[in-house]
């Protein structure tokens, strides 16, 4: 209800509906629906601090420029500054 107040969400998907949702979503813009949710068994193989970089921010602001805006997104920063 608050996030309603800056803007209408395009889509809610509720924590019970995971799985089916993240799958119509996925065949919604084109791609193969697989199962999302299924544990690959890898742990990540690195942390966010040693791959970003700006040239990567950009690349997110771009694609993400709406949610930047109406949700006040800024740059990351490993310490959260």
């Amino acid at each position: 209800q608050a996030i309603a107040q800056f803007v209408v969400p395009d889509r809610i998907v509720r924590s019970d509906r995971l799985r089916t949702e993240l799958g119509e979503l996925a065949a919604d813009v084109g791609y193969e629906p697989k199962d999302v949710l299924a544990d690959s068994g890898m742990a990540a193989p690195f942390s966010l601090d040693e791959v970003y970089t700006s040239e990567i921010e950009k690349a997110c602001e771009k694609a993400y420029r709406r949610d930047y805006v109406m949700f006040g997104f800024g740059t990351w920063s490993p310490t959260g500054d």
